[in-house]
């Protein structure tokens, strides 16, 4: 089995990203985590604009292509900040940092698992990716103070969006976490 280095790298930026979201958000106030999420989507906005006019940025350029999918632009990357942008203006605290962490920790290993996954479960899904996110899921939840039950529901409709949805995982899981969250603790 070869092993797909890249996919990996780009996982483990998305996990480092979805500590990085959950440690500011746990970590300082309200206030200031919208602020840096603010600043960040316009810079990500200036960068998507100036790319669509084909003004290179080389840092910019490295970046995606160290990091990013071939033919990917940082679309995905702005839909993780403003996903969680979202969530934070109608989701407490607990559960926007909760989110973030889910995001990145959950998303990564469902693709660092799954890449290699041999047991399709639906479209490009595999068994081994769905069960790296259920368990993850279920750990981050349960480990944050939420009962048994709680943790299992959340983390089995969770699952259940991230395989069967063809929005982008950046936009969707982050909001959706929050409200079955909220709706079940």
């Amino acid at each position: 089995m070869k092993i797909n280095w890249t996919e990996i790298k780009r996982k483990v930026w998305h996990i480092c990203w979805g500590v990085f979201f959950f440690i500011l958000i746990k970590f300082t106030y309200k206030e200031f985590y919208q602020l840096v999420m603010i600043s960040m989507l316009i810079v990500g906005i200036t960068i998507i604009i100036l790319r669509k006019k084909n003004i290179k940025l080389k840092f910019i350029d490295y970046l995606i292509r160290s990091i990013g999918r071939e033919g990917e632009g940082i679309e995905a990357s702005f839909y993780y900040v403003l996903s969680i942008f979202l969530s934070s203006i109608f989701f407490n605290q607990q559960i926007v940092a909760l989110s973030a962490l889910v995001l990145g920790v959950c998303d990564g290993l469902a693709t660092i698992f799954g890449v290699h996954g041999k047991n399709r479960l639906y479209k490009k899904k595999t068994v081994e990716g769905s069960s790296a996110f259920l368990i993850s899921c279920f750990l981050i939840v349960y480990l944050s103070g939420y009962g048994k039950l709680v943790a299992l529901i959340v983390s089995v409709l969770l699952t259940s969006v991230e395989l069967f949805t063809d929005i982008n995982d950046n936009l969707i899981i982050p909001p959706v976490f929050s409200i079955i969250l909220k709706i079940f603790s």
